[in-house]
């Protein structure tokens, strides 16, 4: 065994260390230094992201040695699809980068014309001397700055479009971080390397049919780059079989198995810190949640991991304090978006009043219906308000039981005869000087009467200002309630307000005792040095109680991620068809 040691201690390739992959390079323009290249990695190991923003759609990395013949044809083909695709998309950018791994002719040179002549997009990385192709890969990797990184053989054996296949297998999947940074192998079995670490991380890897075909001028040598093959696999087993390598920089070798789930509670990913100059782990690039666990998103593992704790209910049920806990944001924004009825169109018969009829309608709109939304169904049709010839429309169409709730307003202003001649306040002086909601009478249409007998639909409150009137001026209207989400607009919403904050964590960094325990105790407010890593307050409008409208919430979510499931199904079908 200890030969074995010594012998895979004399290696191909150099120890490369963070400061030789976050260095800075510029691209080869011919004659002097051309601009200056993206890096991929943060300066700041610790940083989340730990990569840089993307400021294009696609990279292609083309790793080349000696290739002055083949690259030609191969960066035509290239840039002949990227340029049509981007004539047809307004959306899609690109990038290409061609590595010049060390070579002798006039590689570097092509490179440099096809940039000049397509304004730019071909660049070159002019690497010194020759790494081999697992390192040119990854000095272009690094330097790239596509959300979507391509490397892509110098040689054209593939048909270029065929990358339309990859993007759809890649939306199926999830992302992991970026290995190209620890990856040693430089030659031809890097690639080894990186499907490793891609196993031992549990980061998808997808296999996608192309179309090949042979392309003479392979650098291989026959016999001799076999023997070098075959030295880096049984290397790369062994090294990272005895620990010799570790799965991350700097780190000691991972002992957690596949099976075993990852400590979210602990993870430093899994919470937002704030130092003196920034905020860390607030955003995921790849998946708009917190980098949690290094393998893909399992569905099942999160929903274990998730606790809910109620901390207030209020008697009237109209507000509802409860933890969610291991919980990510998005998700916990998203719990809103519930259906409820509000007035979508008013007939406005008569509005005498100093508001203007859309502004009047606008307030109308606005008030909280009390009405359980599950008894009636979503509009089916677009309600017109404008006809053809720009007119308003002139009939109030005939109400749908299932659909609509029809209220109907009707308040004219009168002197009060008898009021006293010291009376200065409007309401002493007139009759119905201030419109409040009570004033809305329902109009049952269908079956509703006997379908709401027993809580007949109202405005959640009685008391709220709708307008002021004085005498002669009235306000006469019918409005028609429909069924909608707060995506289509505010009135639909059924919180009046739905929050969350974030709650600290207090890590002590010493062990307190006694007294001192009991004084650092009472600096706190109760309950604040608990483990708490999300606060929701629910507060309703009075369409619904706040727990139903919890209930109702994670409901709408399942049907949403039902719906997603059996598009994802039916696209997976189709492919395989």
């Amino acid at each position: 065994m200890l030969f074995v040691v010594r012998l895979s201690s004399i290696v191909p390739w150099p120890k490369r260390k963070r400061r030789d992959f976050i260095a800075s390079t510029s691209s080869y323009e011919g004659k002097g230094e051309g601009a200056r290249l993206t890096n991929l990695l943060r300066e700041d190991p610790h940083d989340r992201p730990c990569f840089t923003e993307s400021s294009v759609y696609l990279s292609v990395v083309v790793p080349a040695m000696n290739e002055q013949e083949r690259l030609p044809k191969m960066l035509d083909e290239c840039l002949e699809y990227l340029l049509e695709r981007r004539r047809n998309d307004d959306d899609f950018t690109f990038e290409v980068l061609v590595v010049d791994d060390g070579s002798t002719d006039r590689t570097a040179d092509i490179g440099v014309e096809y940039g000049r002549k397509h304004n730019g997009v071909v660049r070159v990385i002019k690497l010194e001397k020759n790494l081999g192709k697992g390192g040119a890969v990854r000095s272009g990797v690094l330097h790239s700055s596509g959300k979507l990184i391509l490397f892509a053989d110098a040689d054209g054996a593939t048909k270029f479009s065929d990358i339309e296949r990859l993007e759809k297998g890649l939306l199926r999947m999830s992302g992991g971080p970026p290995v190209d940074e620890i990856l040693h192998v430089e030659r031809w079995a890097f690639d080894v390397e990186l499907i490793y670490l891609c196993e031992l991380w549990r980061i998808p890897v997808l296999e996608v049919s192309v179309t090949w075909h042979e392309v003479e001028g392979s650098k291989i040598v026959p016999v001799w780059s076999w023997l070098q093959m075959g030295r880096d696999l049984i290397l790369i087993w062994f090294r990272y079989r005895v620990g010799i390598w570790t799965d991350e920089m700097g780190g000691k070798r991972s002992t957690k198995t596949k099976t075993e789930p990852m400590d979210t509670a602990n993870c430093p990913t899994n919470e937002i810190r704030m130092e003196e100059e920034r905020v860390l782990n607030t955003y995921d690039d790849n998946s708009d949640y917190a980098l949690t666990e290094a393998g893909p998103f399992d569905v099942a593992m999160y929903c274990k991991g998730i606790e809910v704790e109620i901390v207030n209910d209020t008697d009237e049920g109209m507000s509802l304090d409860f933890d969610l806990i291991n919980v990510e944001a998005p998700i916990a924004n998203a719990l809103r978006r519930v259906p409820t009825m509000a007035f979508e169109k008013i007939y406005l018969y008569q509005n005498t009043s100093v508001i203007q009829d859309e502004v009047l309608c606008h307030r109308l709109g606005l008030l909280p219906i009390k009405v359980d939304p599950r008894k009636f169904l979503m509009p089916t049709e677009k309600v017109i308000g404008i006809n053809e010839h720009g007119v308003d429309c002139d009939e109030e169409p005939q109400p749908d039981p299932t659909r609509n709730l029809v209220f109907n307003i009707n308040v004219t202003c009168t002197r009060n005869r008898n009021a006293p001649s010291t009376a200065t306040e409007p309401h002493q002086l007139y009759h119905q000087s201030s419109v409040y909601s009570r004033s809305f009478k329902w109009i049952p249409c269908g079956d509703q009467a006997e379908q709401f007998a027993s809580d007949p639909p109202r405005i959640v409150f009685d008391d709220i200002l709708v307008a002021k009137l004085r005498p002669g001026q009235q306000i006469e209207a019918n409005c028609h309630a429909v069924k909608g989400i707060g995506r289509d607009h505010a009135k639909f919403s059924p919180v009046a307000t739905a929050s969350y904050r974030l709650l600290p964590t207090i890590r002590l960094l010493s062990e307190v005792r006694g007294e001192a325990a009991v004084r650092l105790k009472e600096s706190f407010s109760e309950g604040v040095i608990e483990l708490k890593e999300r606060d929701v307050s629910v507060e309703s409008t009075g369409a619904l109680k706040s727990a139903e409208l919890v209930v109702e919430a994670c409901k709408v979510m399942e049907e949403k991620c039902s719906s997603l499931r059996k598009q994802i199904a039916a696209v997976l079908n189709q492919g395989e068809a």
